[in-house]
């Protein structure tokens, strides 16, 4: 039995650590969630470093990636958005170098978290599941 993503929210880490290949890897990854049998019915993708610069709301199966922040990293204000909006996803995605200042501080939220981070990063997210992939293959 499958079920269906109604809502997902695609963090994406605008911060000045993220360079353009990873942007581009970021958008790619963004554009494979239209890519699933059956695309959530919401995506939101949240543009953020130290604060929310940008948040998108697609429900017609297109994705205008749009980026934009390039100071610190916080994730806490991602996720403070998602609550102070009252957007209840059925999964959140960060996508992410992970070098954030607030790693150990962010309440871990109710629904599920996937990390998404380069294999290079030594790092893991603070809760939920961290996967890691090597953005220049």
């Amino acid at each position: 039995v499958k079920s269906k993503l109604e809502t997902v929210v695609i963090f994406v880490d605008t911060s000045g650590s993220i360079g353009g290949a990873l942007l581009s890897f970021f958008k790619d990854k963004c554009n494979e969630v239209l890519l699933m049998d059956e695309p959530p019915e919401h995506i939101y993708i949240v543009y953020a470093d130290a604060a929310v610069r940008r948040v998108d709301e697609f429900t017609d199966g297109q994705i205008d990636f749009r980026p934009c922040g390039g100071g610190g990293t916080m994730f806490g204000p991602s996720f403070r958005w998602v609550e102070d909006n009252d957007i209840q996803p059925s999964v959140a995605i960060y996508l992410t170098d992970l070098y954030g200042s607030d790693n150990n501080s962010i309440p871990e939220p109710s629904y599920p978290v996937l990390w998404v981070a380069p294999i290079q990063s030594p790092l893991e997210g603070p809760f939920g599941q961290t996967v890691k992939i090597d953005p220049y293959f």
